[in-house]
């Protein structure tokens, strides 16, 4: 057990977290990661100029989850079936538009807003285990995860949308996604 910010928001407010129960919810956001920026490809394979970029996200993501099965096999940590339905990926993916050009647009910023988000959260973690080889990888996950939240600002701002209506649409998500943290108090585990 670990003693982490249940909230990253709320400074004050601290649970013990299960890392084994952590890493197996970890385990599956990392799938669903490598899914979203796989499932923008497919979804706007228009996008040329974006393809190459999702696509390095995505085995960048894999890359990750590999490790994250080595760590979890060398501490008798399972991987599971069925997680429990992450309420914050799901209610992220309510806050996108539903025109062509606006979701393409939402499905990359939500991307950059989720994964800033996780790379928040495993640095946090990492300054707090003891686990030196969890630390390190931990940290390792945290620059990893803002490396691939910069590639899908970058992809947002690269998108044929005016550099304001991109500042703004990340100003308007970023505050729903602050009320989605906010709402999901008492969580423990990834987000």
């Amino acid at each position: 057990m670990v003693k982490i910010q249940v909230n990253p928001l709320e400074a004050t407010t601290n649970n013990h977290l299960n890392m084994a129960q952590f890493m197996q919810e970890h385990a599956d956001y990392e799938r669903k990661s490598a899914d979203y920026a796989l499932s923008i490809v497919g979804k706007f394979p228009d996008q040329s100029y974006s393809v190459s970029t999702l696509a390095s996200i995505g085995s960048g993501t894999i890359a990750i989850f590999a490790e994250l099965c080595i760590l979890m096999e060398q501490r008798g940590v399972l991987l599971i079936p069925e997680v429990p339905q992450n309420l914050y990926l799901k209610q992220l993916g309510w806050l996108g538009r539903s025109g062509r050009k606006e979701r393409f647009l939402d499905r990359l910023i939500l991307g950059y807003i989720a994964e800033a988000r996780c790379a928040k959260r495993y640095q946090q973690i990492s300054n707090l285990l003891e686990d030196v080889d969890l630390m390190k990888f931990y940290e390792k996950c945290a620059a990893k995860k803002q490396e691939h939240a910069d590639a899908y600002l970058n992809l947002a701002y690269q998108s044929g949308a005016e550099p304001e209506e991109v500042s703004l649409r990340l100003a308007a998500l970023s505050a729903e996604e602050e009320k989605v943290m906010a709402s999901q108090h008492g969580v423990s585990g990834i987000f």
